[in-house]
């Protein structure tokens, strides 16, 4: 994946703020339409490759406006998949080598292309009733506190640290597939809650996940305070380690939700590279999350 520029210490994914719409449209339809936005890789600009991608791009709408992971291999979701071009309003390529010369036909035809796919809002939320599930509306945002461990070496992933870039990169694209605002510390900030030792060492993610006041305005993690107004009030802290495995050439990553009434608050998953670990953690956080807002309305902290 490509380094892309970008403030990752408040980065609020394409505007995802999560609300109702006030005067206009269907009570329980997000004001932010890119929830209702899926996006895959194709090659060409043409039909044939853009067609078989609309049911992923509708499966992963479904998965990012309920919170619910389930939904992308539920057969009655796939079956309404199959009705993905009834569902479109627009669509828009980007050209993943923009800026490289087209060379021949080659160049043109198997050139690859971001395609993201907008579709009707009032039409997938009565899918989504349907399938018994309904759009995740409010939403407390993410701050990841991840510690990155090879054979080289270990570093936390900080905003403002040019370590991990492509690992930023990965992790703030998982979390625009799954419709969740997240926070990186800085380095500052993680020295000011002791988790980066003079030498730049910092302990396992086991030993600086939150251990009280979660979403407090003052964003207690770990015993220390960070200074007030450096992370939304609302916010609930995701934790984790990835470890490269040499002998699997594969990421094993271990994940820790703190939030209030979440009881399975760990996971794991092993052999994959660091992109599909970071959707294993934002999409595990984000369906543990809706479920307790569904379960227990009110019992997260909100905006």
């Amino acid at each position: 994946m490509g380094s892309i520029a970008m403030n990752w210490a408040s980065l609020p994914i394409m505007g995802l703020t999560i609300a109702l719409l006030s005067g206009a449209g269907a009570p329980g339809i997000a004001a932010d339409l890119t929830l209702y936005e899926g996006q895959t890789i194709v090659t060409g600009e043409r039909a044939e490759t853009r067609i078989p991608a609309l049911r992923d791009c509708l499966l992963q709408v479904f998965v990012k406006l309920s919170g619910d992971i389930s939904l992308a291999s539920e057969p009655r979701a796939v079956r309404l998949s199959e009705q993905a071009p009834s569902y479109m309003v627009s669509y828009r390529y980007r050209d993943r080598m923009e800026g490289i010369p087209h060379h021949d036909e080659q160049g043109s035809r198997d050139r690859p292309y971001d395609l993201t796919v907008a579709f009707d809002p009032v039409k997938v939320d009565a899918a989504l009733a349907s399938l018994g599930s309904s759009a995740w509306i409010d939403r407390p945002p993410l701050v990841a506190l991840i510690t990155i461990r090879t054979e080289a070496g270990s570093f936390f992933l900080a905003a403002d640290d040019r370590h991990g870039i492509d690992q930023k990169d990965a992790l703030f694209a998982a979390a625009a597939q799954f419709g969740m605002s997240l926070h990186l510390p800085t380095r500052t900030d993680l020295t000011r809650m002791k988790h980066i030792a003079p030498d730049g060492q910092g302990a396992g993610s086991d030993q600086i996940a939150p251990r009280s006041g979660t979403g407090d305005p003052e964003n207690r993690v770990a015993g220390h305070r960070t200074p007030a107004g450096r992370y939304p009030a609302a916010a609930v802290f995701l934790s984790g380690t990835l470890d490269w495995d040499a002998e699997a050439l594969g990421w094993r990553a271990a994940w820790h939700l703190e939030a209030p009434g979440v009881m399975d608050s760990r996971w794991a998953i092993s052999g994959v590279t660091f992109d599909n670990a970071f959707r294993n953690a934002i999409g595990g956080a984000a369906a543990r999350l809706a479920k307790i807002d569904r379960q227990t309305p009110n019992s997260l902290p909100h905006h």
